[in-house]
């Protein structure tokens, strides 16, 4: 029992998330949305096939309903998921938030800042896009620009973005930068 029962973060500061007449009504929106989304995928059937999936969220809500703006360290999630799935590593921690992302729910991390939280405020959705945002657009800046490249050093020979029509997706993607 011990070994489940340590804590690595104690709010010394009173958050009541189920209080959340105080916010505006989209930061309430969301937290309402994602504490829902949370609570049918805890009760759906998927839930018994993955079980880490299950404790990581129950951990992520309960770490949210004691303060809703702290980010849970990669560290912290694998001390409490080792109590219970004794072999995990902080890759698989890493792969289980990309597929509950994949599945819809909003587990959201800042760029600059380690660690993941649920999102329970629109800035917290905006700072996440935002992050990826800086990645995205010069990925794609990238690619324009090589394309342009070998489509003008080869009389348009090579230009796989026209081309080709495995790219039709990044070439709208291209289009719309």
């Amino acid at each position: 029992m011990h070994a489940r029962t340590s804590i690595s973060y104690f709010p010394f500061e009173s958050y009541i998330t189920k209080e959340i007449e105080g916010k505006p009504e989209l930061d309430r929106q969301i937290m309402r949305m994602n504490y829902q989304l949370i609570q049918k995928f805890l009760e759906s059937t998927n839930v018994q096939k993955t079980k880490e999936k299950a404790r990581l969220l129950e951990y992520l809500r309960f770490q949210s309903e004691l303060n809703p703006n702290r980010l849970v360290s990669t560290t912290e999630l694998l001390i409490y998921l080792n109590n219970f799935f004794p072999n995990i590593k902080s890759e698989r921690v890493r792969i289980l938030i990309r597929d509950l992302r994949y599945e819809g729910l909003f587990i959201v991390s800042h760029s600059g800042k380690p660690g993941y939280k649920l999102a329970t405020k629109y800035s917290d959705v905006s700072e996440h896009f935002n992050h990826f945002l800086k990645y995205v657009v010069p990925m794609l800046q990238k690619v324009k620009i090589l394309n342009e490249t070998l489509s003008k050093n080869s009389f348009n020979d090579i230009n796989p973005i026209e081309k080709d029509p495995n790219m039709q997706k990044l070439k709208e993607l291209i289009s719309g930068i």
